[in-house]
């Protein structure tokens, strides 16, 4: 808008309203605007989400997701269309509220794939390649941070655009976390569909901290930073996914492999072999003897863990 000024939306119920509050009227286009969707409990907007095939909340939603430059809804007499405005959402939850409201259509209907999640830093060492991130920023990064800001925001809109490219060394760092990120093992299908914007995030946050610098470009030191925060939201999804579904086998699987990392990070060891008897009464102690050892061989076969002489330990 014209002041600069940002929506704030504390709670939406339906898609109609959502690109009403954005300007949209009935048989017109209107837009320019922005909005942040601040959401206290993202239970109850995906339970408004589900209210009957009318709500039109969900398809919006992912119209915003996308960016895509019109948003438009069908109402019984009319079609709100809204134009080049741009919605952010900001959601709480709790893994409670996600087992609850985000089942198998959301994530494999590529809801769940659009959010970055971030799950606390103590639960999301526990799964693969979590990457560390500190439990409170001292005040000296958050002034930092908000110096930088205040900076970009004072500039005002661009008045120009030019297109941004990787510099040849940034594109070496692209290419070999893409490159990795592809092969590496994924538990079930469900992960697979909740994590596979993961390289979407990471270029899209490489834009944004290029643009926060101010550099023409994207740089290795953005791409870095861009993939450290993707792969720490992909660790923080497959926490969240891998027993969203009913199978039992992947609550085996998160179950084994918490235990062999809490081990290794109690021992301070990089390789902390548990004995798989040890492993079986501690993690799995109702799982029935024969059925573990196939998933710990499961395990082993994907590259997950390492087995020998009756000793099992994560990689």
């Amino acid at each position: 808008p014209p002041d600069g000024g940002i929506l704030l939306e504390h709670g939406i119920t339906s898609g109609e309203g959502m690109l009403k509050r954005l300007g949209g009227k009935a048989d017109d286009q209107r837009g320019g605007q922005r909005m942040l969707l601040f959401i206290t409990e993202l239970s109850a907007l995906l339970a408004k989400m589900k209210q009957g095939t009318g709500n039109t909340l969900g398809p919006i939603l992912l119209q915003a997701a996308d960016a895509e430059s019109h948003m438009n809804t069908t109402t019984r007499h009319s079609q709100i269309t809204v134009v080049g405005s741009l919605v952010a959402m900001l959601a709480g939850a709790t893994p409670a509220w996600i087992e609850d409201g985000v089942g198998d259509i959301e994530i494999r209907g590529g809801m769940a794939n659009r959010v970055m999640w971030f799950y606390c830093p103590d639960r999301v060492a526990a799964t693969k390649d979590a990457v560390d991130m500190p439990t409170v920023l001292g005040w000296d990064e958050l002034r930092a941070a908000r110096d930088v800001l205040r900076r970009r925001v004072s500039l005002g809109p661009m008045r120009t655009t030019h297109a941004v490219q990787l510099t040849m060394d940034a594109r070496e760092v692209w290419r070999t976390w893409y490159r990795a990120q592809r092969e590496a093992p994924v538990l079930n299908d469900m992960v697979a569909a909740a994590t596979a914007r993961r390289a979407s995030h990471a270029v899209k946050l490489a834009l944004l901290y290029a643009a926060l610098d101010g550099t023409p470009d994207i740089h290795p030191e953005h791409v870095e930073a861009a993939t450290a925060v993707a792969d720490y939201c992909a660790a923080s999804a497959e926490n969240l996914f891998l027993t969203t579904s009913d199978d039992k086998k992947a609550k085996v699987d998160r179950d084994i492999l918490r235990y062999l990392r809490a081990a290794r990070k109690r021992e301070g060891r990089a390789i902390a072999p548990q004995r798989i008897r040890t492993v079986h009464r501690s993690a799995c102690p109702r799982v029935n003897m024969v059925d573990f050892i196939r998933q710990i061989q499961a395990l082993a076969t994907g590259g997950y863990i390492k087995m020998s002489e009756g000793m099992v330990w994560v990689l």
